[in-house]
């Protein structure tokens, strides 16, 4: 399997010429020619932080373009984006994307040579890209260098999948983050995965859609191969157009996926300042890169355009987040034997033993009756001993069933009298009585 990979990264094309065996005629493939040459970047239209990686610049994927590697450079996510925010969108430029079809050739690139400082901790992942109807591949795939696995890929089609291994082949394969979501419709995607820690973010056309854990026990190997658009030991090839392909070294990257990398179609692309330590900030210099693209005229002759692009490393950033914890270091000498401790406090006395001893040296001096009392009252005593204290009080037990009628008791004393009551109302009239005898008065009975 190394002779294999050996053969298709020798077989990549380091050439910065890039020549057409056809003229373009159409003004609309003139014009993304144009941005090509004069954008200073292909893929990635921003500026990347130190230790990442896009990989379509990677593979020099515009040394490529054209017939005979089946690659073509067509309109991109924003058929017209504007120069600046507020722009006029009628003077708009296009964005450019590479069209792959199962017919392209393949693309690869030496791991180590891409991930010099190895392969970040933290990263995200960042995709651009409108794949054909019902196609089902990957994108880029990561192999190791010693067994051809793959560490990373990153598969579309009914379902996507990232598929992660690291350099203990954790986690199992039950782990990899997927989610059924069909991005293989023809339309274009914004899509981004944010590893940070035992955490994978999926973030989905702008939208945070779900968190996987990802038990992750080391990191990734940055000695293999980076293969795009295909896989080495399947017949599964991308076919569609891509147009960001990046690995950033910042998990928080794929928040800015819709804002920064690959903004609205409204919206310019910006500039950003990242802090590096390096030589070049070290010595107060900037560092300068030259891209020449050649495109063919009319079929006369072949008109060549320089760029000059320079890049301005900025102040040294703040801190970034804390790292994963260390391995377990080795296990040191053991230390000098301690000092004994202090003498504990006595235990509570336990309970009474079942064994009851009987002495042998009775006295049989006095009679078998003294030996037979001395039996029992030891008998007696352990007994006594043996006995547990008092259970708690049990449980009030089922009313019975009630008693007959009892005899009829003794009149009780009298009462005290009530108070007087109110008075009554008049009684009827009675009947007249007869009349009654006059009887004289004193001065008559003078």
């Amino acid at each position: 399997m190394d002779g294999q990979i050996s053969r298709l990264v020798s077989g990549q094309s380091t050439q910065v010429w890039r020549r057409f065996n056809k003229p373009y005629t159409h003004f609309l493939e003139l014009l993304i020619l144009l941005v090509l040459c004069f954008s200073g970047t292909y893929s990635a239209n921003v500026a990347l932080p130190p230790g990442s990686v896009d990989l379509l610049e990677a593979v020099n994927i515009q040394s490529h373009t054209g017939k005979a590697d089946n690659i073509v450079a067509d309109t991109g996510f924003c058929p017209q984006r504007v120069q600046s925010d507020n722009g006029d969108p009628e003077k708009g430029v296009p964005d450019v994307a590479y069209y792959f079809s199962a017919d392209s050739n393949l693309l690869s690139v030496k791991a180590e040579d891409v991930f010099k400082g190895g392969f970040p901790v933290n990263f995200s992942i960042l995709a651009t890209f409108k794949a054909d109807v019902g196609n089902t591949a990957n994108l880029f795939t990561l192999y190791h260098n010693d067994d051809a696995r793959e560490q990373l890929s990153l598969k579309v089609g009914s379902e996507i999948r990232l598929l992660y291994s690291d350099t203990e082949k954790s986690p199992e394969p039950e782990y990899y983050p997927t989610l059924k979501i069909n991005l293989t419709d023809g339309e274009w995607h914004r899509i981004g995965f944010s590893v940070k820690g035992d955490a994978v973010t999926f973030i989905f056309d702008c939208e945070q859609d779900k968190t996987f854990h990802l038990p992750r026990k080391s990191n990734l190997d940055h000695h293999g191969l980076v293969v795009i658009g295909n896989q080495l030991l399947e017949s599964e090839y991308y076919s569609g157009a891509i147009q960001d392909l990046l690995i950033v070294n910042d998990s928080a990257a794929a928040y800015d996926h819709c804002q920064y990398y690959c903004p609205s179609c409204n919206r310019a692309f910006q500039s950003r300042s990242f802090g590096i330590s390096t030589d070049i900030e070290a010595a107060g210099a900037n560092a300068a890169t030259t891209n020449v693209v050649s495109v063919p005229d009319d079929g006369s002759g072949e008109s060549t355009y320089e760029t000059n692009y320079r890049v301005y490393y900025g102040p040294r950033g703040s801190p970034g987040p804390r790292g994963p914890p260390g391995k377990s270091g080795v296990k040191g000498d053991s230390g000098y034997p301690g000092r004994d401790g202090l003498p504990g406090a006595n235990g509570l006395p336990g309970p009474p033993g079942h064994v009851f001893i009987i002495p042998l040296n009775w006295d049989a001096t006095k009679g078998p009756n003294n030996q037979a009392d001395n039996l029992r009252s030891m008998l007696s005593q352990h007994m006594l001993a043996m006995r547990g204290s008092p259970g708690a009080q049990g449980m009030s037990g089922i009313p019975g069933p009630p008693g007959s009628t009892g005899l009829d008791g003794s009149k009780g004393d009298p009462g005290v009298p009530g108070e007087e009551g109110p008075a009554g109302p008049p009684g009827v009239p009675g009947i007249t009585g007869s009349p009654g005898q006059r009887r004289p008065t004193w001065k008559e009975r003078k």
